[in-house]
Parts: C-alpha cells; sequence; structure tokens
C-alpha cells in the first residue's frame, strides 16, 4: 500500500489562528493500524454481546421466579405449653407462646367455642391471651388454642382444672376480696374447694 499522508487542524483557545499537523505512514504501518484496529472491535463486540446475553439471561431468571438459589423451607408453627397466671383485678389470664407472628386465634373450653362476655381473646404478637373475668368453679376446664400464622395451623391444650385450678380461683378471690370487700366471692371459693378435693381433676 503506498506512503499515507493526513494532514490534521488544531485550534486552541489560546491562538488566534489554526496549527496544521501532518502525519505520514510509509513501509505498511497504516495498515497494521487498521488491522489492530479491527482486532480491537471485535474482541468490544464480544464483550457487549456477553454483557447483553448475561442481563437477558438475569431478566429471565427473574421472570420465572428463580434465581439458581434454593427455596427456603416453609417454617412450621410451633406452641409452647399454657401458662396462668392472676391479674392485679383477679383477670386469670391464660397465654400460649408460639415460633411466629399470629394473625388469628380461637379458644375452645371443654371443645366449645368461647362465647362468654368474661372470656376475653387478644392477640399480642407471638402470644395468644385468653382472659378470665371474675372467674368461678364454672370455668374449671380443658383450655384449646388454635392458632394460624401465615395459613399455617397448630393448637396446644391443657387442663385449668383441679389443684391447679383452685390455686388461680383462690388467689384470684383474694385479691377481689381486697380490692372490693362487699363483693360476693366467698360461695364460689368454697365450691371450688370442695370440689377439687372431692375429685382432683389434675391427676
Amino acid at each position: 500500500m503506498a506512503n499515507e499522508k493526513f494532514t490534521c487542524e488544531v485550534m486552541t483557545p489560546l491562538t488566534t489562528f489554526d496549527t496544521k499537523v501532518n502525519f505520514e505512514f510509509e513501509n505498511g504501518e497504516f495498515d497494521e493500524i487498521l488491522e489492530k484496529s479491527a482486532e480491537l472491535l471485535r474482541e468490544e463486540e464480544e464483550m457487549r454481546k456477553m454483557r447483553m446475553d448475561e442481563r437477558q439471561k438475569k431478566k429471565d431468571e427473574k421472570k420465572k421466579g428463580t434465581t439458581g438459589t434454593t427455596e427456603k423451607a416453609v417454617v412450621p408453627i410451633i406452641a409452647d405449653m399454657m401458662e396462668y397466671q392472676v391479674e392485679d383485678d383477679g383477670t386469670i389470664k391464660i397465654f400460649v407462646q408460639a415460633n411466629k407472628e399470629l394473625d388469628e386465634t380461637s379458644w375452645l373450653i371443654n371443645s366449645q367455642s368461647v362465647d362468654s362476655e368474661r372470656h376475653q381473646t387478644e392477640i399480642d404478637g407471638k402470644r395468644a391471651i385468653l382472659k378470665i373475668k371474675e372467674p368461678c368453679v364454672d370455668d374449671a376446664a380443658t383450655y384449646t388454642c388454635i392458632m394460624t400464622s401465615s395459613a399455617l395451623k397448630c393448637e396446644a391444650s391443657a387442663d385449668l382444672t383441679g389443684n391447679v385450678f383452685k390455686k388461680l380461683l383462690l388467689d384470684s378471690a383474694e385479691i377481689r376480696i381486697k380490692s372490693e370487700p362487699d363483693c360476693d366471692v366467698t360461695t364460689d371459693v368454697e365450691n371450688a374447694i370442695e370440689v377439687t378435693d372431692e375429685v382432683d381433676l389434675a391427676s
């Protein structure tokens, strides 16, 4: 290939005239530059195609809902045993601690739905709570709590009877008598003692 000559006009903000620079390639130097340029362009095109393919692959995986990772196993809902306590106003509180946030709960007393005005149910995060206001001997029963979390269910049951119930009822009565001296809880307490002494339902 014949020798190639190029002229470049250069302008700078510091001058009021154009500067011309001449370039001359001899002995096939320009052909080598063209070949190298073409090689670099091919490499760049290959890299661009690889990046586009990678982006498309990620889009396809996201659309399918798979990202190459193993799907997490569903964690079942598990509940601890029921616990009991008597609150400052004499209310008996029964609660169950679960391992997950609860969406809803339902309670059964001797397999029957709770519908008494004295019974109040609550959810406190992972805890299911049943409050028995003004407890009496009729509240000695088997209590079952059915818990739901993310469409998963479990239940926990316990007997609130016998000596367990007698202790709770006596503690409740003591508190209520102190706070309301005129309240009539003596009969309920005597009945509770009499019933649980004759038949220990907890054993």
